[in-house]
């Protein structure tokens, strides 16, 4: 629940509201470290990092390399390569 409300406030501009459900799945301290758990950190890391892209591009860095750091396989890493290297790229 909170990854679809967390896309839907990203999507309607309420990127501090968004950032704060992407974090709460991040923050969950019952959580069996299996393959759902690495997808679902996995996707909240991307998300955040689109988030912070902007206004706090370090954040939005720590979170792709955090990303990374899961392993959580070839698409999602590609992706989160991916826009590192559009935001090393951008001036």
């Amino acid at each position: 629940i909170r990854l679809a409300q967390g896309y839907l406030e990203q999507q309607a501009g309420r990127d501090p509201v968004a950032a704060k459900h992407f974090q709460a799945i991040l923050d969950l301290s019952n959580q069996h470290p299996d393959g759902l758990r690495a997808l679902f950190q996995s996707w909240s890391h991307y998300a955040l990092a689109e988030v912070h892209q902007e206004s706090k591009p370090e954040l939005a860095r720590r979170h792709l390399r955090q990303l990374l750091d899961l392993k959580p396989g070839p698409e999602a890493e590609n992706r989160a390569r991916a826009l590192l290297h559009s935001m090393d790229s951008s001036p």
